[in-house]
């Protein structure tokens, strides 16, 4: 395939956000090596921003473009997915082992509005790069 999956939606995120957030959680966004328990994994982003708009990258070594689906509200946006070791090898021992395999999720809280009709998305090498174009301010 020779597309990256993108929803777009006014909810995405809205529970998180207006809740609680636990401290166990928020340790968790500060250190994801805490978090070796938790099936879930989430990937390293970059978040920047110029005068007219939003970039995110996704560092996704490894996983395929079909296994992976972004979700663009004008606040929030979400990456989810999976990432399969390959091996079916169970007969080996681990000296070393950092890399994280399964379902992972990214939901990241965007510094501004952006216009859901403008996404420009590409998945080259492993790092999924998003281009917003920021929603003007209302005027007061």
């Amino acid at each position: 395939m020779d597309y990256i999956k993108i929803r777009f939606g006014d909810e995405i995120g809205l529970q998180e956000k207006g809740r609680v957030r636990r401290f166990s959680e928020m340790y968790h966004s500060v250190n994801p090596m805490f978090c070796m328990a938790r099936s879930i994994w989430k990937p390293q982003v970059d978040i920047c921003e110029s005068e007219g708009s939003v970039m995110v990258r996704a560092a996704l070594a490894g996983v395929d473009q079909g296994e992976m689906e972004v979700e663009i509200s004008p606040c929030v946006m979400k990456i989810t997915g999976h990432r399969f070791s390959g091996d079916g090898d169970d007969d080996r021992t681990y000296l070393q082992a950092e890399l994280r395999y399964g379902r992972f999720e990214r939901l990241l809280y965007l510094p501004c509005y952006v216009n859901t009709d403008k996404v420009k998305a590409s998945f080259t090498n492993g790092l999924l790069t998003v281009h917003l174009v920021k929603l003007p301010l209302p005027e007061a």
